[in-house]
């Protein structure tokens, strides 16, 4: 297992957790060689990176000839609603239809897109019900069910046939080299 972040202490928690090569580093670049890897999994990334399309090509080129990704970043319509993020750490957020074409213009093909973090139905708190969902986990599915209505859910489903705007998009692209 290998990773990258530009944080020491995330790079030094992960070392403690995980076996592998852990490495601090802005990226782009990505301190890999082409070809190293059949998998990457880039969970709520790319909204932090200024240079987002040389970003994309670095997974391109660090991932083998059919590699695959697991992508995933906020929906823009959820988190920035006003077009501009929130969060002020993000560069920029996005639609389904920018970060689709993000990773193709790397030479990827989605071939899944999945969602994940429906909002609640209560106005205001809701990144607060988003945590108490999280602790709901242990308790009897028809209990969890009953509770999705008021704390929101952050389980992941395929795209089709969800009618509220998801928190996330999650793609699953393989690279076409």
């Amino acid at each position: 297992m290998s990773g990258v972040d530009r944080d020491e202490e995330a790079v030094k928690l992960a070392r403690s957790r995980v076996g592998g090569k852990f490495l601090v580093a802005e990226v782009p670049p990505m301190p890999f060689t082409d070809d190293a890897f059949d998998f990457v999994v880039c969970f709520e990334t790319v909204e932090h990176i200024a240079e987002d399309d040389e970003f994309m090509r670095e997974i391109g080129r660090v991932l083998r000839p059919g590699g695959q990704l697991l992508i995933s970043t906020p929906n823009k319509a959820v988190s920035a609603p006003g077009g501009v993020p929130v969060n002020p750490w993000h560069v920029r957020e996005y639609t389904l239809a920018s970060l689709t074409e993000l990773v193709a213009r790397a030479g990827l093909e989605v071939r899944h897109v999945y969602v994940q973090g429906f909002p609640p139905k209560i106005p205001r708190g809701h990144r607060i019900a988003w945590r108490l969902q999280g602790l709901t986990w242990t308790l009897p599915g028809s209990v969890r069910s009953a509770m999705r209505a008021f704390l929101g859910d952050a389980e992941v489903r395929p795209l089709p046939g969800h009618h509220s705007p998801p928190g996330f998009w999650v793609l699953h692209a393989v690279l076409q080299r």
